[in-house]
């Protein structure tokens, strides 16, 4: 079945052979629940199913963009039902859809066929984090207000350091318990300011491999491993991030460093600004 790519709505009876067709061309719906297909299932399997006016969404290139639950449960019941669609959405409206099961940043920039939802959740994660530090200096910032999904997704899509920063984590196996979207932060970030440094530096950093005694990275992966293997204060994703931006400033400017100095790094440690009028965040300071 062809769905028009104006603005429209139908009333369509939709057999398990058409939800099927239509699932193919979703690229952009979140994980599907499977509790709330099994009550659709049971539903339409008993009868009880009713067009009760809620709809299924297409866009204006004839992609599903809300209603992947109810359609997967055609499937599975094998029940044909009547149910109303609306078609010719603009696709970037997506993020307002179904508001009551708020779409994610990763949601939103899975629109763009680019981004795969592996690859778009680890740059959504990063850019949460840059700007957080590129407003306020800090990490865990409280005050700058919700930032929403399409924000987020913007964020990314505007900057290309982004995508370079995903594909370069994803070929590493990082092995530091940082989590990939904190990975990739601090990679773009520190390439924004030494870039071919910071890609040698950074796989010493992950893989560990021919890492000399007094080298920092050496120095933060053995505090990051000893903690691992604790019981109680664990380390934060905070405090592993501060101690790899001191570890990375003091190599880049050949500075020798102790784990007494590394333990020492926080919040306070850090300073990002804006350099002049360019908004290009720049490294100020390591203390």
């Amino acid at each position: 079945m062809i769905f028009l790519k104006n603005y429209g709505w139908d009333i369509v009876n939709v057999t398990p052979e058409m939800a099927a067709e239509i699932l193919e061309n979703n690229p952009i719906n979140r994980r599907v629940m499977k509790s709330k297909v099994s009550g659709y299932v049971q539903q339409m399997k008993n009868g009880d199913w009713k067009t009760n006016g809620e709809t299924i969404i297409m866009d204006n290139h004839g992609a599903l963009l809300n209603g992947q639950h109810r359609l997967h449960a055609v499937m599975v019941s094998g029940v044909s039902v009547e149910m109303m669609f609306i078609h010719g959405i603009k696709r970037d409206a997506f993020d307002t859809i179904d508001s009551g099961q708020a779409r994610t940043p990763t949601d939103v920039l899975s629109i763009n066929a680019e981004w795969s939802r592996k690859d778009a959740s680890s740059a959504t994660a990063a850019a949460r984090t840059n700007i957080k530090m590129r407003n306020s200096g800090v990490l865990n910032a409280q005050c700058l207000g919700q930032l929403t999904p399409h924000a987020v997704a913007d964020e990314v899509l505007h900057d290309d350091g982004y995508r370079n920063s995903v594909d370069f984590i994803g070929g590493l196996n990082n092995s530091l318990l940082l989590g990939i979207g904190r990975a990739v932060f601090l990679h773009k970030r520190m390439s924004e300011i030494s870039p071919g440094f910071t890609d040698d530096w950074f796989t010493g950093l992950i893989t560990g491999a021919e890492l000399s005694d007094t080298d920092p990275r050496l120095i933060a992966r053995n505090m990051f491993m000893r903690n691992a293997s604790q019981t109680i204060s664990k380390m934060t994703l905070d405090t592993k991030t501060y101690i790899i931006l001191k570890a990375w400033f003091c190599a880049l400017n050949g500075e020798i460093i102790t784990e007494r100095s590394l333990k020492k790094a926080g919040p306070e440690t850090i300073s990002f600004i804006r350099n002049g009028g360019d908004s290009t965040p720049q490294l100020l300071k390591v203390v």
